[in-house]
This record gives C-alpha cells, sequence and structure tokens, in this order.
C-alpha cells in the first residue's frame, strides 16, 4: 500500500492484524507529516584573520524563521553535542565547520541537519619591503 502525503496533512491507516489461532483486531493509526524548518542546510561565513568573531548561530537568524531549537556539535557524525554555538578563532587562516541540528519545540521532529563552514583568509602583506627614507 502506498500512499501521496504532503507536509502538514494527515492520513488515516487502517490496520488489521490476524494471529495463526485465527485471534483478530482491527485499529487504526494517524500519520501526520510536518512542514519541515525554513532554516538553511549549509552557511557560509568569512572572516579576515584576527577579524572579531561571533558565534556561528549568528549567521542562521539572517534571512530565516528559525522555530526549533539550535544544538551545535562537535564533528559531523553529531554525538558530542556542545552547550553553545562555537565562535571561530580567527587568529589562524584555516575553514573550520560547525554542525548543527534543528528540533521543532511543537512537534519534537529534528527536520534539519545542518552545517557552517568558516573560512578565515589572511591579511594582505604590506607593499612595503625595504625603509622608507625622508
Amino acid at each position: 500500500m502506498s500512499n501521496l502525503i504532503s507536509p502538514d496533512s494527515t492520513i488515516k491507516y487502517n490496520i488489521f492484524v490476524e494471529d495463526t489461532n485465527g485471534c483478530a483486531n482491527l485499529d487504526f493509526l494517524w500519520l501526520t507529516v510536518i512542514e519541515p524548518l525554513d532554516t538553511p542546510a549549509s552557511l557560509i561565513i568569512d572572516y579576515c584573520q584576527f577579524e572579531t568573531s561571533y558565534p556561528v548561530s549568528s549567521g542562521l537568524a539572517t534571512g530565516t524563521s528559525a522555530l526549533g531549537e539550535v544544538t551545535w556539535y562537535t564533528g559531523q557524525a553529531r554525538t558530542a553535542a556542545l552547550p553553545t554555538a562555537p565562535t571561530p578563532n580567527t587568529n589562524e587562516v584555516d575553514t573550520l565547520v560547525y554542525y548543527y541540528t534543528e528540533t521543532d519545540t511543537v512537534t519534537g521532529c529534528t527536520t534539519v541537519y545542518g552545517d557552517v563552514e568558516t573560512r578565515i583568509f589572511p591579511l594582505p602583506m604590506s607593499p612595503i619591503t625595504a625603509p622608507l627614507v625622508f
């Protein structure tokens, strides 16, 4: 049996079970599909070396209507949750990726598995290579 069901809709399934003794039971199951949260799954934030950085969660607020609870993780497997959103260290030139999930606080469904890539670029070299004499 296959039914196409769209987000924010509910369908009722009738379930008939009969065992080997001929005992039967009829029950039903309501299945509700919920529209996922509209947070971007991936985001890139660029910094210059030594620039003041901010928690990566600040990038999620732009252009989104976050309805859920965001949990940050140390790795892609998302097994070790962080207590708060990480703040990138801009002292070193690097590319760092932070992972998160977003869970709808009404339904308890985790609907977003995303990442934030932070790129720290080097400062340009000084154009002056010799002492200036006046």
